[in-house]
């Protein structure tokens, strides 16, 4: 996961860039069977004091030889709260292990509350679903979609306005491994985010997740250049998974769907495949 935020001090520019080694995301994956499904993504949000952004493409594969199909990869939960998510967000042959689930299934509270709940009730089957891949999956398989030692296996978001400024917490999760390269747990780290210090109405945070080698320096020169972030956050936002799905078409595509959250509520720029989901 990456984070850029822009904001003035004392005349100047200052970027505060936090990098997360982490796989290619949204891995609804498949090893031998189709109990594991394969979606890349890209996820952009962009956080102003009032006003939330987030924006996702579509695209997911089941297996390795499996259909292509387009998936809704921004979740609603209760009130206008939202979830998205990359990395290992599903595993049927584990018990209570889908990180949607999970996200619908939580308590309501501050997205704070939300995010430290999600994160302890989803690293156990997060462990035994990554210590399955180790016994099952042949070598190359396993370490193709669950990474080597120390790999950040998941990241989330929760977003939504609280007490009517935006607030945003994001979780990574980080596979550890023995001598062996055997499972042996998972390390949580938790960012949460609200208020002007993480940008005001002028200024911009930016989460890029998932796929995101062609947005970076782009997201730089954007934030860098004169004036800031452009104030249209929905354009920027499309304009940023576009440039994902032209360049890695085999594991970005559309449609796109975008909303933004404000303290009026939540609003669908564009719901690309959302609209076929009951709850959106």
């Amino acid at each position: 996961m990456r984070w850029i935020k822009n904001e003035y001090l004392a005349g100047a520019i200052r970027k505060i860039i936090w990098n997360r080694t982490q796989r290619t995301a949204w891995l609804f994956m498949a090893t031998i069977s189709c109990a594991l499904a394969v979606h890349s993504t890209t996820l952009i949000v962009i956080r102003r004091e009032r006003q939330i952004t987030v924006a996702g493409d579509s695209r997911t594969k089941y297996g390795t030889q499996g259909p292509t199909i387009k998936v809704c990869k921004i979740e609603r939960l209760n009130g206008d709260v939202f979830f998205a998510g990359s990395g290992m967000v599903l595993d049927t042959r584990v018990d209570g292990y889908s990180a949607n689930e999970i996200a619908l299934k939580g308590k309501p509270g501050t997205i704070a509350f939300r995010a430290a709940a999600f994160a302890e009730a989803i690293k156990g089957p997060l462990l035994q679903s990554a210590r399955w891949g180790r016994q099952n999956a042949p070598e190359a398989v396993y370490r193709e979609f669950w990474g080597g030692s120390s790999a950040v296996v998941l990241n989330v978001v929760f977003v939504g306005m609280e007490n009517r400024v935006a607030s945003i917490s994001a979780v990574d999760f980080t596979k550890i491994e023995d001598a062996q390269g055997n499972p042996v747990r998972i390390n949580i780290n938790i960012r949460s985010c609200r208020g002007s210090p993480c940008g005001d109405a002028e200024h911009a945070l930016i989460i890029s997740m998932g796929q995101t080698d062609a947005i970076s320096n782009e997201i730089n020169s954007l934030l860098t250049g004169p004036g800031g972030l452009p104030v249209n956050d929905a354009k920027t936002a499309r304009h940023l998974v576009e440039m994902e799905i032209t360049d890695r078409p085999d594991k970005v595509g559309p449609p796109i769907s975008i909303v933004q959250i404000d303290n009026s509520g939540a609003h669908w720029i564009d719901k690309g495949v959302c609209a076929q989901t009951n709850n959106r």
